[in-house]
Formats: structure tokens, sequence, C-alpha cells
């Protein structure tokens, strides 16, 4: 058979050579009909089972991948499995059970199909991504009601050495497909760039692709093939010289991960020796170490809503007050940020799950703390003692305002003050910063950069933001913060910042991408912060570039009209990262 390429779109970069396997995705039927009175118990007791079955599941793969995930990629099978011990979302399933005499699967579908409503009626296209995570969650619990094996169908005959086609991805099957170490994954829907499937890919260095249909993958069942993920191609059948030019790039991506391990000691500055600074992305304690040993100079961001995503309720102020102390110990004299809980919209934590905090469920960041005065009022406590013990700052998530702001800054002097009479001695003030990560903070930025001392853009959510309004761009893949009007978005900022000698750090993926990060120095910014395992990569890309090069890339790329014509001229200057 000759070769034979299939396009897509890359949702997770890298190589992989292997057979094609065909995977077989059954569908369950759910039964519609009622039940009789002396029926409820029996299905309530058949629910509570499935449900203990499905969280069994969860964990069980979540331990299979702990050493091979980031602790934030990791974190997606605990947002599993918090849905998985809600007692509200289980006796909301019990309720539709004893009110319609329905089947226990038909009161899963019912309960969670009105989740999945209420998430597409919201326009919140960043809850959206978790309708994948809930038509994944509802599947597992309904097969196991049923008593049908986990994923039925022919996925225990995959091995490692294939590139597996599929119709829908979900993270759990991503997931199972990571344990066996698969080539590649090439998906016909169920899967975008951000979503938790692809996440969970990018973590494990499998590389994907979507948009390529089931059916025509489907006649290429057993072929010899290569998927680039950079690329976004499937070859088929490729040729020989093909075949060994790929070979021969797999051995030299493990040579560089260990040319960079030898390198990490060095500082991260351009080829002309401009300084960047790299800071790291927490969201535990123990992660400290990872920072320590990849030389970060500091910590740009600790996720204090990660850090205790698994309380039952909500942390005290002693409990706080330790783990932040632990962490400021741990960089001694380096600069730690530590942002306020980012909860609310689709972010959801074990101690919120209460009566109390349903009238605030539709609120995040920064406005939803103001709404609970005394959640925020115990952490900022906790963080200005923890002042003493080192170089720790304060800022504050989705902002959107300027008078968010200065109401949270009247709280921090207020509590500061407070503090200072109870232990008899004076708290200095505390730096204090804004998260740029949604249009409205970018309207009022002139206001908000003069009420704080500094500013970390967040891209991820920036680009949900971005994306929601600008239907006109429906480019997917890894690429939409390439969009040469997000990096003009992204260089006002930046600009805005230095108008008002503000400093500036950018977060997310854009800041953790090699190519994109060139750009992102060449439009100024200097300051990244990233995931500690990152920085090593990071700093090498550096080191192969002037500033003045730097600078000339993005003035080009801002030119281009388009993220296919950013795209190219990044490959023609720098390759494929």
């Amino acid at each position: 058979m000759d070769k034979f390429t299939l396009e897509g779109v890359s949702v997770s970069e890298g190589i992989g050579i292997g057979e094609i396997f065909i995977l077989q995705q059954e569908n369950f039927i759910i039964n519609r009909s009622s039940i009789k009175e002396n029926q409820i118990n029996e299905e309530i007791a058949k629910l509570e089972l499935a449900i203990d079955r499905t969280l069994y599941e969860i964990c069980d793969l979540r331990d299979e991948l702990r050493n091979r995930l980031e602790r934030q990629e990791s974190l997606i099978f605990e947002a599993y499995k918090s849905i998985l011990e809600d007692r509200y979302f289980i006796q909301e399933i019990k309720d539709i059970i004893h009110d319609t005499m329905c089947f226990a699967d038909n009161a899963v579908d019912i309960c969670i199909k009105g989740y999945i409503k209420a998430i597409e009626d919201s326009h919140n296209d960043y809850a959206k991504q978790s309708i994948y995570d809930l038509n994944d969650i509802c599947t597992r619990i309904i097969k196991n009601l049923n008593g049908e094996p986990e994923n039925k169908g022919n996925i225990e005959k995959i091995y490692h050495k294939q590139i597996v086609v599929l119709k829908q991805l979900t993270p759990s099957i991503a997931a199972i497909l990571g344990k066996k170490k698969v080539m590649g994954i090439v998906a016909d829907g169920g899967i975008s760039y951000l979503s938790h499937a692809a996440i969970i890919l990018r973590g494990l260095g499998i590389p994907a692709l979507s948009g390529i249909k089931y059916d025509e993958a489907n006649r290429f069942k057993s072929k010899m093939a290569v998927i680039d993920g950079g690329q976004g191609k499937l070859i088929i059948n490729p040729l020989k010289p093909e075949l060994d030019h790929y070979r021969e790039i797999l051995k030299n991506n493990i040579r560089k991960q260990r040319y960079l391990f030898w390198k990490k000691n060095k500082p991260a500055m351009t080829k002309d020796e401009h300084r960047i600074t790299l800071s790291a992305n927490i969201n535990s304690i123990e992660e400290c170490d990872v920072v320590l040993d990849n030389r970060a100079d500091g910590i740009g961001l600790v996720r204090t809503e990660i850090l205790f995503i698994n309380h039952s309720k909500m942390p005290n102020e002693k409990e706080q007050f330790a783990a932040y102390t632990k962490i400021a110990k741990k960089l001694k004299d380096k600069p730690v940020i530590i942002r306020t809980m980012d909860v609310g919209g689709d972010k959801v934590l074990r101690f919120l799950n209460s009566e109390s905090n349903l009238s605030h469920q539709y609120l995040r960041g920064l406005e939803r703390s103001l709404a609970n005065k005394e959640e925020i009022t115990v952490q900022i406590r906790s963080i200005i003692r923890a002042t003493e013990y080192g170089n720790i700052s304060m800022t504050f998530p989705m902002v959107n305002r300027a008078g968010e702001i200065k109401e949270v800054k009247e709280m921090v002097e207020t509590i500061r003050m407070k503090l200072s009479d109870e232990y008899k001695k004076a708290f200095p003030k505390v730096r204090l910063g804004a998260f740029i990560e949604t249009l409205s903070s970018l309207r009022h930025l002139d206001e908000i950069l003069q009420e704080v001392d500094f500013i970390s853009i967040g891209t991820n959510d920036l680009l949900q933001e971005f994306l929601a309004r600008d239907r006109k761009s429906q480019e997917l893949g890894n690429s939409e913060y390439l969009h040469p009007d997000f990096i003009r978005m992204i260089k006002g900022c930046i600009e805005k910042a230095c108008h008002y000698e503000k400093h500036v750090t950018v977060c997310g993926e854009m800041a953790s991408d090699v190519r994109s990060s060139v750009i992102l120095l060449g439009i100024g910014a200097t300051d990244l912060s990233v995931h500690p395992l990152k920085i090593s990569k990071l700093r090498e890309s550096f080191r192969k570039i002037t500033m003045e090069e730097a600078k000339n890339l993005a003035s080009r790329v801002i030119k281009s009209s388009s993220i296919e014509g950013v795209r190219k001229i990044l490959t023609k200057s720098i390759g494929n990262g």
C-alpha cells in the first residue's frame, strides 16, 4: 500500500512510530422504564456500590500514573474523586430515584445532563471544558451500575507499540492508554488542547491529534504509521527515508533530555547575556524541593486552592500559616508569591460544597473572596504572619476592577495593624499584586496598576475569554496563544505595566512553551513563572537566541494575520521547539 497522510489538529506534541490500532467503544443502554416503590432501596444500594467502584477505578488510575505526571496534571483525578465523594451530588441522584421512580442509571444520566445543561447555558467557555469530565463520570458510573466490564470493547488488546485511533477520548481513557505507554493517540472528538484528556497526554509525553475522522482512519487498521504531534499529521506507510528521519528525531530527543539535566545549574539568560527570571508555579509543599533542584529564581505562584484541595473543611489559620511558613523557609531569601484561593465557577473544593456557599457558587476569584470575608480574612492573616520567615508577596486571582483591589487593600492593612497589636510587634507591609486574566481586567488595567505593586498575567484563563469573544478564530490546537491578536493583547499589558513601573510576570501554558516563550521575551516579558520541570528546557532555549533576535521575531509575528502565519514564522526561525 502506498504512503498516505491524514491531517489533524495537534493537542499533544511529540513523535510516535507504531502500528495503527482501532479502539472499539461500545455504547451502553439506559433503562428508561419506571420502578416500583419496593425497588427504590435496591436501586439506591446499587448506586452506592457503583459510585464506590468508580471511585476505586479513578484512584487506581491516579496511583498508576502518579510518578509520571506533574502535580497539576494529577489533580484532574482529584477533581473526579471530589465529585464522586460529594454527598450533595450523591443525594441528588438518590432524590431523583425516589421522586421519579426511575432506575439508578437513568437517575445518574438525568442528574449529570442537568449539570451539563447548566454549564452550557452559563456561556462560560472555561467551565465548558468540564463537560468532557462529567460525561466521563456519567459513563463510568452507568457501566458499573449495569455490571459491564470497564471500558468494554477491545482496549485490553492494546500494547505499547501502537498508535490508537478512537472516536471519543475521555480523561480516563487517556489515563488508561497512558498506563499502556502507547506511541500516540488519534481521536475523532472529545478532545481540545485545554481539555483534561489533552493535559494528561501532554504530561505523559504522548503525541495526540484530534479532528481525524474515525471511519477514515479505520481503513488503515494494523498499518505502520508515524504520528507527528507538532505538525498535526498521521503518516501511514511512511517511506524508509522518512521513517529513518523520525527515528533519528526520537534518538535526539533522548540526548536533549540528558543534556538539559547537565545544564540545569546554569542561569537563565540570552546568548548576549540578558538575564531572564524563571520562577516556578507550585501546588504543594513537596514541590518546593523540585523548585530548588531545578534552580528556579523563586516561586511565582503558590496555588493555595490546590494546596488544600483535599480538605473536608476550610483550613484554619494555624493550618494555613504552617503551610506558608514551610514554603517560605524552604525557599529562604528567594521570592515567594502566594495567591489567595481561586475558587468558584468550575473550581469547587470539597469544603465549599455547603449550603452557605450556594449563593456565591457562580462567583470566582477575588470577587468571590470579597463575598466571603471570613475565608479571605483567615488567609490574609496567615500570609502576613508567614512573612516573618521569608520573602513573601501576596496576589489576588481573577481581578476585574480596581475597586476590588482597593477593597482588599483596606482589608490587608486593617488585618496587618490588628496582628501588630495582637502579637505586640510590627508586621511589615506586604507587596500586593493582581492576576490579570480576564478581559474586564484589561479594560481597567490602568486603574488596577495604580493600586498594586506588581501584576501576573494568567494566559490560560485570559485565552479562554479571548477565544469566546473572537469566534471568527476557530483554529484549534496547541497554537491558540500564538494568535497575533492575543500576542498583541499580552504586549499591551506588559507595556502598560512598564509605563507605571510595575513588575510583570507571565504565567500559564504560553510561558511554558519554548516557541511562545521566545515571543514573550521579544515583547518585553523577562519574568516567567512555569512548572518547575519546564525550567531547564526554557533556560536552555534562551541561551540559543539574542535579545535582539527575540525582538525581531516578535515584531514579525505581531504583523502576521493568522495563527498559521505565526506558526510558519516560528518554524522557519527556531524550528519546532
